[in-house]
């Protein structure tokens, strides 16, 4: 989906940095780790991810159907 940049995937990956969801489990407390989540956490701060495979359709065509819907 390249919502994350390969160099960031990689600096997080390659410093063996861990976070857990809710904080469940501790998170690795190193400088670099906590830099790059708080990057990747910016990339992906307004995804909704429920819609990262929705298919993408044209406006036009969602606001006729939604029209016709109502008829």
């Amino acid at each position: 989906m390249n919502i994350i940049k390969k160099t960031l995937y990689d600096t997080y990956e390659d410093n063996d940095c861990f976070n857990s969801f809710n904080d469940v489990l501790p998170a690795t407390d190193t400088t670099v780790c906590k830099d790059a989540w708080d990057a990747i956490n910016v990339l992906a701060e307004d995804l909704n991810w429920y819609d990262l495979y929705r298919p993408i359709y044209d406006n036009a065509i969602t606001l006729k159907t939604r029209t016709e819907w109502r008829k």
